[in-house]
């Protein structure tokens, strides 16, 4: 919908409609420059002066909206599709469960507005406005930030998509740590079993090796950190061999040595025969090859991660 279309739409203004026509009419009719359709269903028309406030249900087809303000609006389960709210204002609106595909709310604010359970696809916005009225229930919250990740995908907006990713895990983390202490009702009648407390304890450490090794697949500075510091308790552990079975190795030769294995273990991890050889424990060969494979198939993921958000 261009700007042009959008100033010649005809105005809902209230819930008033024409006696006997609207139901057999998928378009609406139009009288005094004003739109009346049957209950629930709008098209081609705009919402900008609209004294109508509840849109639960509704079905809102290339809608406009566009720099409007809207307070206490009700959106409750609404599907808007098509529709055009640049740089409208929302104040006190319920989005609960609603279904918002190939529309416009670029430059969009919300304010204490309500977005539990909603979908958005192929939509610009401004995230950080949704993020800032996200719930206090992080279950919820992480919801609505998969949601918002999803869109920014379809976008191609790759520095969104990765703010999105860590606050959703940070979401994540909190509604776990709120499960295994049982903080609230909600969550000591929903996780009360020790096998429950068990997973969730589990997936609680698996969120911090992930976000130890490469920041949950976001921050590949992390990666290449993780595997030098993993070269170097392995190099460690060999020097520390060496000088358990030769107590009076002189400093200097150990540290020359940890060089050494520092250098063998990061070219075999390269997949390159090093010049120089020092052997090694076959734990330690063992160890390099599963590093090898982890550490490559990480990077390789970020690689076809990138690439497929352009």
């Amino acid at each position: 919908m261009t700007a042009e279309d959008e100033q010649n739409l005809p105005t809902v203004i209230n819930e008033k409609r024409l006696e006997n026509t609207v139901e057999n009419f998928g378009k609406p009719q139009i009288q005094d420059g004003i739109a009346y359709f049957e209950v629930g269903r709008f098209e081609d028309c705009s919402i900008s002066r609209s004294e109508k406030k509840d849109f639960k249900h509704a079905l809102l087809s290339r809608v406009s909206g566009k720099g409007a303000t809207f307070s206490n609006f009700d959106f409750r389960y609404a599907e808007l599709t098509d529709c055009y709210f640049h740089g409208a204002r929302f104040e006190k609106c319920d989005f609960t469960g609603v279904k918002i595909r190939r529309s416009n709310f670029r430059t969009a604010t919300f304010q204490d507005c309500t977005f539990n359970y909603f979908t958005i696809e192929e939509t610009p916005l401004d995230y950080m406005q949704v993020v800032n009225n996200l719930p206090d229930r992080p279950n919820i919250a992480q919801e609505i930030l998969h949601a918002l990740r999803r869109n920014a995908v379809t976008q191609g907006e790759q520095k969104a998509v990765r703010e999105l990713t860590l606050l959703e895990v940070d979401q994540e983390r909190e509604h776990l740590r709120r499960a295994m202490k049982g903080q609230g009702d909600y969550y000591r009648k929903k996780y009360g079993t020790i096998s429950q407390k068990l997973e969730l304890r589990a997936r609680a450490i698996g969120l911090s090796m992930s976000a130890f090794v490469w920041g949950h697949g976001e921050k590949i500075s992390r990666l290449f950190i993780a595997c030098l510091v993993s070269l170097l308790a392995v190099s460690l552990f060999s020097i520390a061999v060496d000088v358990f079975r030769n107590p009076s190795l002189p400093v200097p030769d150990a540290f020359s040595g940890l060089q050494s294995y520092l250098i063998a273990n990061f070219m075999d991890l390269l997949g390159v025969k090093p010049a120089i050889q020092p052997a090694q424990s076959i734990w330690v060969s063992a160890t390099i090859a599963i590093m090898r494979v982890v550490f490559g198939g990480m990077f390789v993921a970020y690689i076809f991660r990138a690439i497929s958000r352009r």
